[in-house]
């Protein structure tokens, strides 16, 4: 009992002496035109971010209020290290005001069993005025302030995967990827899925990515206990897998052991990993060679629809870690790698 307590001092002191947060952001407000209000968002930078010349990708968190803490974290520890496996990213977390009001493409007042829905229903169908909120005020300001490089990922969960399946749908221009976690594909079914569905099938999308996660949810508004949300899911993304649309690159990945909740962050690494798939340069790989690794970015790009690049610095750390490791061979591929990438414009749309 005795080093039980001690153990539990220690961690208590621990936490009092630093009360640091996991990420570093800052928090602003945006008085918006087009939603007649003050909107609060979050904004953390890139480790090093004052100090380099470089863009980054942005990737705009929704549910800020309670996703914002463990997603950024995440997404900062992914881009960390001598061996990254994403970007270091520009985040953005957008705060709540009226949810239901923003996040849904329609409006409807009652749940897909029929039954009515609640008091806030009365707000639905607010997704297309939010979306222009995103593009022409939110995004614009973040641009003009910031060192961006055209790539844009919206992550949502929940409700927050529906308003990303109708920024989709809506061929918002801003975003280049998205990742919709447990989207709620229930709302207003079957009409909205219907007019998703109608969507997809015409294809033409503009090199877009999308990522689903999905969670094995045993309930469903208005069903109760019932597997109806999950199916909904699981049904979409085995359409779109069976028959990609034309310009939309997807994936989906389900998940049996999670619910609804805590799908979220597994979700978000699964999905931006699987976005930025090609950036992480395996110098152990046997394949490994100058050629390689510009093939590789050039399927990022092209999945991406612009010119992506290694940053200088994550190749100069490559550098420095397998000279560290007495890989000279790897080394001078590196090296020849640095300077090719050197002369190659970032961030130009690809034709």
């Amino acid at each position: 009992m005795r080093y039980f307590l001690v153990v539990v001092g220690l961690l208590m002191g621990s936490v009092i002496s630093q009360p640091t947060a996991a990420v570093e952001y800052q928090s602003q407000q945006l008085q918006s035109k087009l939603l007649k209000e003050t909107r609060q968002y979050l904004i953390a930078l890139p480790e090093g971010y004052a100090q380099a010349t470089e863009a980054y990708p942005v990737v705009y968190l929704l549910d800020a209020d309670e996703q914002f803490d463990h997603m950024a974290s995440l997404l900062q520890f992914l881009s960390q290290g001598a061996m990254p496996q994403i970007p270091k990213m520009i985040i953005v977390g957008i705060n709540n005001t009226e949810r239901m009001r923003d996040y849904t493409p329609t409006h409807t007042l009652v749940l897909p069993s029929g039954k009515k829905g609640n008091p806030k229903y009365q707000q639905t169908g607010g997704a297309g005025r939010f979306l222009d909120f995103i593009e022409q005020e939110l995004a614009t300001s973040i641009h003009s302030q910031l060192r961006t490089n055209g790539i844009n990922v919206l992550v949502g969960h929940s409700f927050g995967g529906l308003l990303a399946m109708e920024a989709l749908r809506t061929d918002r221009q801003l975003f280049s990827a998205y990742i919709a976690i447990d989207t709620s594909l229930w709302f207003d079914s079957p009409h909205y899925l219907t007019q998703l569905e109608n969507r997809v099938e015409k294809g033409d999308f503009k090199q877009k990515q999308l990522f689903m996660a999905i969670a094995n949810n045993p309930l469903s508004p208005g069903f109760g206990v019932s597997s109806y949300h999950r199916d909904l899911n699981l049904a979409f993304a085995d359409k779109l897998t069976k028959s990609p649309p034309q310009g939309l690159s997807f994936a989906a990945q389900y998940y049996p052991d999670e619910t609804h909740q805590s799908v979220s962050h597994i979700g978000l690494y699964d999905g931006i990993r699987h976005l930025f798939k090609d950036f992480a340069i395996d110098i152990y790989a046997e394949t490994f060679s100058k050629q390689q690794v510009i093939d590789q970015y050039q399927l990022l790009s092209e999945r991406f629809g612009l010119r992506v690049t290694p940053p200088q610095q994550y190749l100069e750390q490559l550098i420095q870690y397998s000279e560290r490791q007495q890989l000279s061979d790897r080394r001078q591929s590196l090296e020849s790698l640095k300077a090719y990438f050197a002369d190659v414009k970032s961030n130009e749309a690809l034709r």
